[in-house]
């Protein structure tokens, strides 16, 4: 095709957009549209508006992006079929995603969702709609959509990152109406003026700052409340002790309400009072009554100004008194701390002292009898607590690469400790090298048998992971820090027993991968001889081993228990993608007992075959799971 049939092709589309936006019937339009948010994507949503009881059937809600394959444009990322649904009474209809547990309120029923917000890409209400999922309609990529699997595009708008289009990284937007950038990023959040129907960038976080799913949206003329900051005295109350947020909000508001939850319990509102004014912000206050020690305390506050509808903020949560660390490491399904940036306290013995780990940035471990955490600020801290040290430390959850913290982030802008003596650390907790685990994380442990692999290094290189070449998982390590005075040591022995704190550095969730044992000192690892290496696993365990990163041609080997002679067993082995979802079966049938082997070709695996993947075991009622990076 020469570049000027290109060009008239490529006019004919964007002008046929057009018409068909505007010729198709405008009852029924695409109000307001949440993407993934960060982490556990807990409230991707979109929102209709149209006349109250109009149904959809024979509309459905599709997405238009890459589906995280690089360099391919115009594939369908989302299908949501509307049939059964109907406008509200209140003129929307809002669909969250059913995958997570919201955040906020107000929908109107729940759907899969898969709404990406890293790319370029294109929402559309289409009327029958014909296509599958993953179905490429930009053949060529060229920006010009080849299929178009629909009899009318009712509605449509393009999520606009900002960079040029060229299917080399970033992907063509499929609407003549956009909207975006949102700073240097794709907007996370967007809806129409109440009063204009023209699009305006709501906030990506904080969340529900100027989300109203199931709510009438901010007016061109009066923009919704905005929440300036909040903050909360003290950030983490002993038992009985109230505790006083205050609320700074923007854009006129007249008044304020402040919501808070004991345990999970019925909702309390107590009216916020003016503290004061500066500049353009207004600021509210209340006291939530002190609670019993271990209490967990979640609130949020509603603003209104001229618009009708309340503007929520986000939810905030404190423990009062104090906790123990296994009480506060409670995760959800996707790995994702159930408490981060609550206020907390924790009190236990210092297990790595301040400075072992570095200075610059405040960096140790603390355990009680439940478990680990790590105590982490930006900068130095004025308190130095020291090994055995019994201390007490207040401050906010945060979570790290899938390790548990306490530090400053969100209503707690410091870390306070106290000292309450000198001592003697926790002993350390005796384990196999191969059965690192969330259980240990965060605790002092002391690793038996650990064959490292040492990259052919003949001293100990600083900030360094060395992986465990004797456990069925390679994601077992042993790091480390440049800060100690292991860096520069001869390695005089591949095998070694380690004492050290039991860590994480997994970027991805469900966060159950890549755990190690960071030795705080040379003293904390034993050399052994060639002759104590660990024995083998016995014949009755199942074993899984995956190459990590996976090329494009690999072989996956698999032991299925038992001895020679015995009786085949049922085996599954299959890849999944990061939602569960299975892309291939590689083995689903009886085998022998002894280890077997099967070639993966990763073009089989199609569209998934780049990213991260799982690679899932089962035999004999044991299940391995093994994480997988695909080569480019």
């Amino acid at each position: 095709m020469n570049s000027m049939a290109r060009f008239l092709r490529k006019a004919g589309l964007a002008l046929a957009l057009l018409c068909v936006a505007g010729s198709a019937p405008a009852a029924i339009r695409i109000n307001e549209i949440r993407t993934d948010t960060p982490g556990t994507d807990t409230d991707e949503y979109f929102e209709l508006i149209g006349p109250p009881g109009t149904s959809l059937a024979g509309l459905t809600y599709i997405v238009l992006g890459d589906s995280g394959t690089v360099h391919t444009c115009g594939v369908i990322e989302s299908i949501t079929d509307l049939s059964g649904f109907s406008i509200q009474p209140d003129g929307l209809l809002c669909l969250r995603n059913s995958a997570a547990t919201p955040v906020l309120s107000g929908y109107d029923g729940s759907v899969p969702l898969t709404f990406e917000n890293t790319d370029n890409v294109t929402h559309m209400l289409v009327s029958g709609f014909t296509g599958t999922l993953l179905q490429k309609l930009d053949t060529n990529d060229d920006g010009v959509l080849d299929i178009t699997p629909w009899t009318s595009i009712v509605d449509c708008i393009g999520l606009d990152k900002g960079t040029v289009p060229n299917c080399a990284g970033e992907e063509y937007l499929y609407c003549s109406t956009k909207i975006g950038p949102d700073g240097g990023f794709v907007p996370s959040h967007v809806y129409r003026y109440s009063d204009t129907g023209t699009w305006a960038l709501g906030l990506f976080s904080p969340l529900g700052t100027t989300d109203t799913p199931g709510s009438p949206n901010p007016s061109l003329n009066q923009p919704i409340p905005l929440y300036a900051d909040m903050t909360r005295d003290p950030c983490v109350p002993l038992a009985s002790q109230p505790a006083t947020v205050v609320a700074g909000i923007k854009n006129n508001p007249t008044r304020a309400e402040l919501r808070y939850t004991v345990n999970g319990g019925a909702e309390n509102a107590l009216n916020m009072d003016v503290y004061g004014t500066a500049h353009d912000t207004v600021y509210f206050y209340a006291q939530i009554p002190g609670q019993a020690n271990g209490a967990r305390v979640e609130y949020y506050c509603n603003a209104w100004n001229a618009n009708p509808a309340a503007t929520r903020s986000y939810d905030q949560g404190y423990f009062a008194g104090t906790m123990t660390v296994a009480a506060l490491r409670v995760n959800d399904a996707n790995g994702s701390n159930l408490y981060r940036y609550y206020g907390a306290r924790v009190r236990g013995r210092v297990t790595a002292a301040y400075g072992v780990f570095g200075t610059t940035n405040t960096d140790y471990y603390m355990q009680d009898a439940t478990g680990g955490i790590n105590v982490f600020k930006f900068g130095p801290h004025t308190v130095h607590p020291a090994l055995g040290d019994s201390i007490t430390v207040a401050g906010a959850l945060d979570q790290y690469n899938g390790k548990l913290e306490l530090t400053a982030a969100s209503s707690c802008d410091t870390v306070l400790v106290t000292i309450q003596g000198s001592g003697s650390p926790p002993a350390p907790l005796v384990v196999n090298a191969c059965a690192l685990s969330e259980s240990h994380e965060g605790r002092l442990v002391k690793v038996q048998n650990l064959l490292i692999g040492t990259r052919g290094d003949l001293s100990f290189v600083g900030n360094t992971s060395y992986k465990a070449n004797n456990c069925y998982t390679d994601s077992i390590e042993m790091f480390v820090d440049i800060d100690t005075n292991i860096p520069g040591t001869p390695i005089t022995s591949s095998h070694v027993n380690v004492i050290g704190i039991a860590g994480q550095f997994d970027s991805s969730t469900p966060y159950d991968y890549w755990y190690q044992v960071q030795p705080r000192s040379l003293s904390d690892i034993t050399f052994l001889s060639m002759t104590s290496a660990p024995a083998p696993p016995a014949e009755s365990d199942a074993a899984l081993w995956a190459p990590n990163p996976l090329g494009r041609v690999a072989e996956i080997r698999y032991r299925v228990p038992g001895t020679a002679g015995e009786a085949a067993r049922p085996v599954r082995l299959a890849f999944y993608d990061l939602r569960g979802r299975a892309i291939a079966t590689l083995v689903n049938g009886p085998a022998t007992p002894g280890v077997h082997t099967v070639t993966v070709d990763r073009d089989a695996l199609g569209a998934a075959g780049s990213g991260v993947i799982f690679c899932r075991y089962e035999v004999s009622g044991q299940v391995i799971a093994r994480k997988l990076v695909m080569m480019r």
